[in-house]
């Protein structure tokens, strides 16, 4: 039987902007319950702006940008702008 030695890891643009988003929804998730002590609802700037987070930069209309700007303001830690910069740092590589 041969060994997989030779093999090479490859990643492409799909997976990872994929695995980058799986991040952000993480950190959006458990910053929601460590601020709220629940799920989102409607009233919560993190859970509203779960689609616009997922969202290529370019993409977003002015009503999206507000969300995000107001989830960003609701995370005492930054942890959430964190990881929406890293996700679009990775967009662009």
């Amino acid at each position: 039987m041969r060994e997989a030695t030779s093999a090479q890891v490859v990643l492409d643009r799909f997976h990872l902007i994929r695995r980058a988003n799986q991040a952000l929804t993480e950190v959006r998730c458990r910053r929601q319950q460590e601020m709220s002590r629940h799920g989102g609802r409607k009233r919560d700037p993190l859970w509203a702006a779960r689609r616009e987070l997922l969202r290529a930069w370019e993409r977003l209309t002015e009503r999206g940008w507000e969300r995000i700007r107001r989830a960003f303001a609701a995370d005492p830690y930054d942890e959430l702008e964190a990881a929406w910069v890293l996700k679009e740092t990775l967009r662009d590589v």
